[in-house]
């Protein structure tokens, strides 16, 4: 079962890792490049969209993705 994210909150711990791992109906996360822990050439960043009807006759999808 996937988990749904329902409280706003930093998306990255001060460790680096992702807080709280699922799916939220509206943007939720707040995210900030500079608390990645990594080389700036292994950060990849995307958003995913996806809209389905209600029906499930049809699903269109995109992905932006800057992959360093």
């Amino acid at each position: 079962m996937q988990h749904e994210v329902t409280a706003a909150q930093q998306l990255l711990s001060k460790k680096g890792t992702i807080v709280e791992e699922g799916w939220a109906r509206r943007p939720l996360w707040k995210y900030d490049r500079k608390e990645i822990k990594a080389s700036a050439l292994k950060i990849k960043e995307w958003d995913y969209y996806a809209v389905m009807s209600h029906e499930h006759t049809f699903c269109l999808t995109a992905t932006i993705a800057d992959l360093g």
